[in-house]
This record gives structure tokens, C-alpha cells and sequence, in this order.
């Protein structure tokens, strides 16, 4: 969660950045917006920072060793050391971007950015950069009243409650590329991501963040897909590894394989089995994970609602399984029905 009650939106560059391979134009402002209204500049903050919840960073990325060769770094340090160059650097930054739509699926938008001061990030207070493309317009009702007689109009506008694409550049962590949150909210499609690929050139940092989910993704995607063709097993004994490895990061504040493997899969032939399949996921999806972390618990609360323990039984009956797999019995009747047979000690 970013705190921005220092903050305020003065100053706003905007541009409209239409696509080349669909006739749109790239149409760039002559000057800054002046924000003088009090309830829009707050709208605008709240716009441009509300959106950002989970901390999952990432940095600029550069060819070689030379950071300077990223456009959009290179016009955010000339931002922070004057900010007097945020009109002229914004135009640039709608250049680059339209030069980066090179799919005719690209929606055409409006590129807002501003200068954000006093932000506290992790603690840390310092100013950033805001920048979001608008891809999609809404639908507002206004009304009009004249004494007694009232009459509707539709108007179409930014709804500051969502972002397409957005990113905040913190003025810290420079030499590894600043500490940035990006919100893209793309299809799978390949040209969707050139807002981070392509404009941004940003990449995850490997923190303790992505670090926990990740990891927890792979043990869900074994227990899920790998563990159920290796071995013989029920519905109920893999919700139990799910929980298993789920309980095993809400207790824990460090994460040890060994230590994970050994208390969620116990039997050598199931930790054998794990780690060829974590050995092979990492590298066909290039994906480099320390084998002891600190735990993030946002991360954990995040992934929890991935980790469901449910069996549905046809259209009828949904079990959800908090563990004590024990407690539960699974067979077939005379008549060939199947069934589950739940043991209990009081209703609650």
C-alpha cells in the first residue's frame, strides 16, 4: 500500500497517442494542465495512486550493462533533477510510446503524467513519477434539474476508479533501476505487452515478494497436474498437500526447501518427484528462485485464494476441505453411487 497524504497532483502533461498501423495520429500538448480545483486535484491523486495495492515491484532493464540505453530512465532522471523538465520529457515519452505501438490490436489513449511528491513507499518517503495510458472510455449519467423539471444527458469519461496501464516510478533504488508498480490491465496476446516489454522495458524484481509466490505457484501447479500422474491418488490427498504447503508459509516467516519438501510431501519418492518437476518448471519458464527467502505475507494472502479446497461433486454439492483428510471416507454403494462419508465432532 502506497500513503499519500502529502501528496498532491499541481501539474498535469497530457497527450493523445493514437495507433500508426490504424491511421491515429500522435498528438502532443503545448503546455501543462494546471490543476487549481481542490476536488480535482484530490480526484486526480486518487486516480493516479489508489490502484496500486499489492507490493510487487519491478525495475527498468537495460541492453548491456549501460542503464542510460532505456528511454523512459533516462527521461525519469532528468525529471527528478528538474522537475521544470516534466512538460518537454512528457513528449518524449509520448514519442517513444507510439513509436512502441507496432500491432494494429493497440487501442488508441490518452497519456497522463505527473510529478508526485511525498510519497511513502515501504516506509520511505520520496517523490515519483506517474504515469497512465487511458485506453477506455465510460459511461456517465449527469443530471440537470431547472426548479422543478428535470432532464438527462450521457457523458463519456475516465473512470478514475480503474487503470489500463499505469506505472509509478519511486525516486529510489536508481543505480538498479528505480522501484517501480505497474498495473497493465492486457490480454495474453503477445502485442499486449508491449507497455512493459516495449515502453517500459521493466522486469520483476526478485524479492521476497515474488519470490513467495512464485514458489507457492509451482508446488500448486505439482500438486495439481505432476503428483496425480506419478501417483495413485484421491481428491482429498491432494487438497491435503495444498494445504500442507499452504500452512507451511503462513507459519513460517523463512522459507528452506528441505525443510518445505520434508514437512509437505514427506516420502522420498514424492520429494524426488517435486523436485524434478520444479527443476524442469523453472527452467522451461526461466525462473531463478532462491532456495531460502524471507516470506512475504502479502504475497501468501494473495496465493491463498488460489489454493481452493473444494471437491464438487456433479452439479449438486460442493465439500470445501480445511484439512483432517482423515476424517473422511470415500466409497461406493451397492447400487454404484459413489460417496464421501465426513466424521465430525460438533456443528458449528
Amino acid at each position: 500500500m502506497i500513503a499519500y497524504h502529502n501528496t498532491e497532483v499541481k501539474e498535469l502533461a497530457i497527450h493523445f497517442v493514437g495507433n500508426k498501423h490504424n491511421g491515429d495520429m500522435l498528438i502532443l500538448s503545448e503546455q501543462m494542465v494546471a490543476i487549481k480545483e481542490q476536488r480535482l486535484r484530490d480526484l486526480l491523486t486518487q486516480y493516479f495512486i489508489q490502484s496500486y495495492k499489492v507490493p510487487e515491484y519491478y525495475s527498468f532493464t537495460a541492453h548491456g550493462a549501460n542503464m542510460n540505453t532505456n528511454q523512459i530512465y533516462t527521461l525519469c532522471n532528468t525529471i527528478f533533477e528538474n522537475q521544470a523538465t516534466l512538460q518537454q520529457a512528457s513528449i518524449q515519452m509520448a514519442k517513444w510510446l507510439f513509436d512502441a505501438c507496432e500491432h494494429p490490436n493497440i487501442k488508441s489513449g490518452d497519456l497522463l503524467i505527473t510529478y508526485l511528491n511525498e510519497l511513502i513507499i515501504d516506509g520511505e518517503v520520496c517523490d515519483a513519477i506517474g504515469i497512465i495510458k487511458s485506453e477506455n472510455t465510460a459511461p456517465f449519467l449527469q443530471l440537470n434539474h431547472n426548479d422543478h423539471i428535470y432532464n438527462m444527458q450521457v457523458i463519456d469519461g475516465i473512470d478514475i476508479n480503474k487503470i489500463d496501464k499505469g506505472c509509478i516510478i519511486f525516486n529510489t533504488q536508481k543505480e538498479d533501476g528505480y522501484k517501480i508498480c505497474v498495473i497493465d490491465k492486457a490480454n495474453k496476446s503477445q502485442e499486449a505487452f508491449y507497455w512493459t516489454d516495449t515502453f517500459l522495458q521493466v522486469a520483476i524484481q526478485n524479492n521476497a515478494y515474488h519470490q513467495t509466490g512464485t514458489f507457492m505457484g509451482i508446488a500448486k501447479e505439482y500438486i495439481a497436474t505432476q503428483f496425480p500422474q506419478d501417483f495413485e491418488s484421491s481428491k482429498t490427498e491432494q487438497i491435503d498437500l495444498l494445504q500442507r504447503s499452504l500452512q507451511y508459509f503462513k507459519k513460517n516467516s523463512d522459507f528452506d526447501k528441505e525443510k518445505f519438501t520434508e514437512e509437505v510431501f514427506h516420502f522420498p519418492q514424492v520429494i524426488d518427484s517435486f523436485q524434478k518437476f520444479d527443476n524442469q518448471y523453472r527452467l522451461q519458464n526461466d525462473i531463478t528462485i532462491e532456495d531460502q527467502f524471507d516470506i512475504s505475507a502479502p504475497a501468501v494472502r494473495k496465493q491463498n485464494k488460489f489454493f481452493k479446497s473444494v471437491i464438487k461433486l456433479d452439479k449438486n454439492f460442493h465439500i470445501y476441505v480445511h484439512g483432517g483428510k482423515e476424517l473422511m471416507e470415500k466409497g461406493i454403494d451397492e447400487q454404484g453411487r459413489k460417496f464421501y462419508k465426513v466424521f465430525y465432532y460438533e456443528e458449528t
